[in-house]
């Protein structure tokens, strides 16, 4: 359920960026980030199996700008270490939203040059 109201942000305050896809099963996520690699992840820490960094553990996503969302700010050092370019704390603040986006498409942008 989350991730629609993710989705349903991202649509409405962030138009710049395409939403390619979303899954709710830990292994069809992992299949297909071994094989894609989004510009940008939002990966929720905690699933019903698992947790998000089970999903980082098996895909290379050194080229991945990967933003975890979680609830629990407890997960904040963890993901510190698995490298991802920033956290989102749920409820969405859409400002932090927009603000996170905005930072990755600049790192981007300066990245393309």
């Amino acid at each position: 359920m989350q991730y629609r109201i993710l989705s349903y942000c991202l649509e409405k305050y962030c138009p710049e960026i395409s939403l390619v896809t979303s899954f709710t099963k830990k292994s069809k996520a992992i299949s297909h980030l071994r094989n894609n690699k989004p510009d940008i992840l939002f990966l929720d820490i905690v699933l019903g199996v698992g947790s998000g960094f089970d999903i980082l553990e098996n895909i290379d996503y050194i080229d991945i700008r990967v933003v975890m969302c979680s609830a629990h700010d407890e997960f904040a050092h963890k993901a510190i270490r698995y490298q991802v370019t920033d956290y989102l704390l749920k409820p969405q603040e859409i400002q932090d939203l927009i603000s996170i986006v905005k930072k990755i498409q600049e790192k981007i942008k300066k990245h393309k040059e």
